[in-house]
């Protein structure tokens, strides 16, 4: 399909487990849940989560195509392989300073044990020789300075509340799949990847599916979803407050206001036609289904992209790429 839209996809003569793969990452940690069973990722499974990592690394301004037969999780595995990759996480020093720069009186979000508690921020107090972060939660709650990396603003938009939230329902599975401890990674905010597609459809692959990694005290096998890896927010009572996604529908106006995120996976032909344009200047993920009426399109406009760049880019995913699915990368979407 990238060759008929005019643009030389990359396939590879190579087998997938003939080449050299990342130790312990995603793809290699999380299971299918299958009835009783558990089974490795099938290959295309895998490479659509080392894919989305990878691309969640090239410059800002890179554009990868991927053309598939059916794009049916393609988006969600290359969400969790490019959410889930480590980051470094801020320093207390300028976590302080962030949080010193807010209005007496903001709302801001915080973790205690398993949940997320909300109150209005109180400033800074100096306490036995330490300054503390001073919050209003009926009465006053204080907390060390240099562990307050888990107090955060409201998000825009969101609602204070004053019952505890979940934050997951799945710590174990989080910490064995991403290998970073689940409640440091359940509290960070702050979108790295939107998704443009089906919302419903979106929604039912991060939610249905049950996985598996293993990981902890006896290799104890842990269940839960992509959802819990990608955290979109509003997908689950838990990613409200606490998100790493977020899931634009389709036909919603691509005219309007739309979330800023360092990449954005354009899931099917009709997102790649209908939003390419709107994401400039970011890192672009579009997955391509040759089933669709307007595939040929979407290709040809990518064609049309790739052609005004000149500049390809090298992928390790273009080493070994599954059967039935092209591939390829160019600079420059600004």
């Amino acid at each position: 399909m990238l060759e008929t839209g005019g643009v030389a996809g990359v396939t590879s003569p190579h087998s997938c487990l003939d080449l050299p793969r990342p130790a312990d990452g995603l793809a290699d940690r999380l299971l299918i849940v299958r009835g009783r069973a558990y089974d490795a990722l099938p290959t295309w499974a895998a490479w659509f989560v080392r894919l989305g990592a990878e691309v969640a690394a090239i410059a800002a301004d890179a554009t990868v195509v991927v053309s598939v037969p059916v794009r049916y999780y393609a988006a969600a595995l290359a969400a969790a392989g490019a959410v889930a990759r480590p980051r470094p996480a801020p320093t207390p020093e300028s976590h302080l300073a962030k949080l010193e720069a807010l209005p007496l009186g903001a709302y801001v979000t915080w973790r205690s044990g398993e949940h997320l508690y909300c109150g209005r921020y109180g400033g800074t107090e100096t306490c036995n020789g330490k300054t503390h972060i001073v919050i209003n939660n009926n009465g006053f709650y204080k907390r060390e300075w240099d562990r307050a990396t888990d107090i955060q603003p409201l998000p825009e938009g969101a609602e204070p509340f004053k019952t505890r939230r979940p934050l997951t329902q799945a710590r174990g599975f989080v910490t064995a799949a991403t290998g970073i401890d689940a409640d440091a990674y359940v509290t960070q905010i702050g979108l790295r990847c939107v998704l443009v597609g089906m919302r419903s459809q979106l929604e039912s692959e991060l939610n249905s599916q049950e996985f598996a990694a293993t990981g902890g005290s006896g290799d104890n096998v842990h269940r839960g979803s992509l959802q819990e890896l990608v955290r979109c927010r509003g997908l689950s009572v838990a990613t409200a407050y606490r998100y790493l996604a977020e899931v634009l529908p389709v036909y919603s106006d691509p005219a309007s206001a739309a979330p800023h995120a360092p990449l954005v996976i354009l899931d099917g032909s009709m997102a790649a036609l209908r939003w390419r344009v709107r994401f400039r200047g970011v890192a672009r993920l579009a997955i391509i289904d040759r089933l669709s009426r307007w595939a040929h399109d979407a290709a040809g406009a990518f064609a049309a992209e790739r052609a005004k760049s000149g500049r390809d880019i090298p992928l390790e995913a273009a080493a070994c790429v599954p059967p039935g699915i092209e591939i390829l990368g160019f600079e420059g979407n600004a």
